[in-house]
């Protein structure tokens, strides 16, 4: 979307400022370096880039930014995927959290114990980045315990120290 700067253009462009304007909120428009082209039919205009501001609009879902002959589009749609991601993420947050609560030093191994709906998949990943391994133990037999309702799904994540053998 390009916005003109009537009160600039006037004075640059006399006449010529009113079929700018409007071939400029036609969206006939195209960055060129430093300038704007505006253009309708043959005739084009190189515009000053702070005379016409341009915008640009995604479509349902998407936000897009434009900026010296770049447009970037970024998909903001949340999938099912990115949903069990970001759960994901939330729980690996929350067992560090758990570690430091209960004073673990970085590399200490531990067992832990996740009770709640979670893809298995992401299980083993964040089995990987807690340096875990799956155990089943009451609340009573952990370190640290925590509930957390994430996305609206309850959890109950607990862990122990890993005993050396």
């Amino acid at each position: 979307r390009a916005t003109p700067n009537a009160r600039v253009l006037g004075p640059k462009w006399g006449r010529e400022m009113q079929a700018i304007i409007k071939a400029a909120k036609a969206g006939q428009v195209r960055e060129e370096g430093e300038k704007i082209v505006v253009f309708e039919g043959p005739q084009e205009w190189a515009v000053d880039r702070q005379d016409i501001e341009l915008s640009y609009q995604g479509k349902d879902g998407m936000d897009a930014l434009g900026d010296k002959g770049f447009l970037l589009a970024l998909d903001k749609t949340l999938t099912p995927a990115l949903r069990e991601e970001g759960i994901a993420n939330e729980l690996n947050r929350i067992i560090q959290d758990l570690r430091k609560t209960a004073g673990y030093a970085v590399s200490d191994r531990i067992e832990l114990t996740i009770k709640g709906e979670l893809d298995p998949a992401w299980r083993g990943h964040l089995l990987q980045l807690a340096l875990a391994e799956p155990a089943e133990f009451s609340e009573a037999k952990a370190d640290a315990t925590i509930r957390e309702t994430i996305e609206g799904r309850a959890f109950r994540v607990s862990i122990r120290k890993k005993k050396e053998v």
